[in-house]
């Protein structure tokens, strides 16, 4: 078995998330995305439980209280509760998986979904849990049904895969059995629906954490030294045989039919490590 080959798209510090490379961490502390939709730095607050005192209380009120990123992180109790119904939680996910349409509003097309993505990607167990439930993750997994040039002509259809990419790399890692239940379970279908937006930076580093196979020996031999923090992609589904050839199937089709330079390019560039990494040392 051959050395794992280290994938094109980059370590974990590197990933080419869209979301990494448009929004930043912003560790400089000069403000950026982050501090623009939420209207400065954060501050101690005595919290948003008084929003809840009224019975008609909506999501976009709730995402628009410039403290809503801390409340879910301080594991408010009331805020929680109204994020954990059904009708509130599909339209977090709503926000995320629905372009927006021509004529929307800044919030809604800018504002809202990427506060719904901080808010799930703070991490809380029962949001993180409810998320991953059969009936929201198809819904999340629907921003996929859109044909890639609906995407490519909405200003924001990038966006939303980059929130798209982080929800999915923050269930891989906190929420690993259950998403990938899901994905096998799908198989090749929703495999081939994240081909088609292959020409995203984000669905790349995505697919590079699921399929990559040198993971698995890289999982194996971190965990062998007690820890798994050197390994980029300890996710890896391990499709069997027939499944790999039928992947890499797909992406020889994206490489010689496709006329999107983006999706070309992608293609050869996570195919590469998928054919060396089962090469044997003869290189058969």
């Amino acid at each position: 078995l051959a050395s794992p080959v280290a994938p094109p798209w980059g370590s974990r510090s590197e990933e080419m998330s869209l979301f990494n490379d448009l929004w930043g961490d912003d560790d400089g502390g000069g403000g950026g995305f982050a501090a623009d939709v939420l209207g400065g730095g954060f501050e101690i607050v005595e919290g948003m439980d008084s929003l809840f005192d009224k019975d008609d209380v909506t999501l976009e009120e709730v995402l628009s209280d410039p403290h809503i990123i801390e409340e879910v992180a301080a594991r408010s109790e009331k805020l929680l509760s109204f994020l954990l119904t059904d009708s509130e939680l599909e339209k977090l996910l709503m926000f995320v998986e629905q372009l927006p349409g021509v004529g929307a509003s800044t919030e809604v097309r800018v504002k809202f979904p990427y506060l719904s993505c901080e808010v799930i990607c703070v991490g809380d167990p029962r949001l993180l849990d409810r998320v991953c439930e059969t009936k929201h993750l198809e819904m999340l997994f629907s921003i996929l049904d859109y044909k890639p040039e609906q995407v490519r002509a909405n200003p924001q259809g990038e966006q939303n895969l980059g929130y798209f990419e982080k929800i999915l790399d923050k269930l891989l890692q906190q929420r690993t059995p259950r998403l990938l239940r899901f994905l096998k379970t799908a198989g090749l279908t929703v495999l081939d629906k994240l081909m088609r937006h292959i020409y995203s930076r984000s669905i790349l580093s995505l697919l590079g954490k699921l399929l990559e196979p040198g993971a698995s020996l890289l999982r194996f031999h971190a965990n062998s030294a007690g820890s798994n923090d050197e390994n980029p992609f300890p996710l890896w589904m391990d499709w069997t045989e027939k499944n790999a050839a039928q992947i890499v199937g797909i992406l020889l089709s994206v490489a010689r039919d496709s006329t999107d330079e983006d999706a070309i390019s992608n293609a050869g560039r996570l195919m590469a490590p998928l054919v060396t990494a089962h090469m044997g040392q003869d290189g058969k």
